[in-house]
């Protein structure tokens, strides 16, 4: 079973040891279904630079974590990104937006694909994860554009793009 969640830095946190977001992450996240918890701190927030965490479990495994807090919204797009080229070419690699730590994904098989991070690197069954990933992105978005009414359009537009690619990859999986 594939989870993906996604949490906002708390404003004025500052994270000075990666270990400790793991063992803590209440006293430097909040969990973005808190949404009295966002509402409360939203103007508090910089729209254009929204630090973060998407958390990626599958079978109970932690793939990203915690430590791999970055610049979160422009992390969500370039996942979304990847989806794309990776339905397309077959295979799609960025580098997280604020640290030089690479993440790959590679299909295998109409039913798996391979997705690394750094040195780890995972197996994973192919239509659950990548629509697991576009329906958390899709939640991710909706919930920045509820919150942040001047960048709405910016993450409309992410909703549309999830849109094409998950009507791209209903299409691969008729023909499976």
């Amino acid at each position: 079973m594939v989870i993906i969640k996604s949490f906002i830095v708390r404003p004025g946190v500052i994270i000075t040891d990666l270990e400790e977001t793991s063992v803590n992450p209440k006293k430097y996240f909040i969990d973005l279904d808190d949404k009295g918890e966002l509402s409360k701190i939203a103007d508090m927030l910089d729209p254009y630079y929204i630090n973060g965490a998407i958390l990626i479990q599958y079978c109970g495994e932690m793939i990203l974590g915690f430590k791999h807090w970055d610049l979160v919204d422009q992390l969500w797009s370039y996942l979304i990104d990847m989806v794309d080229e990776l339905l397309i070419s077959g295979k799609s690699s960025t580098l997280f937006p604020d640290q030089p730590l690479k993440i790959e994904f590679v299909n295998r098989s109409s039913d798996s694909m391979l997705l690394r991070c750094d040195q780890d690197q995972w197996i994973l069954p192919k239509i659950e994860f990548l629509s697991t990933l576009l329906k958390s992105g899709r939640y991710f978005f909706e919930t920045l554009a509820s919150l942040f009414i001047m960048n709405g359009n910016d993450y409309c537009n992410e909703v549309k793009k999830i849109d094409k690619i998950e009507k791209h990859l209903l299409k691969i999986t008729k023909h499976d």
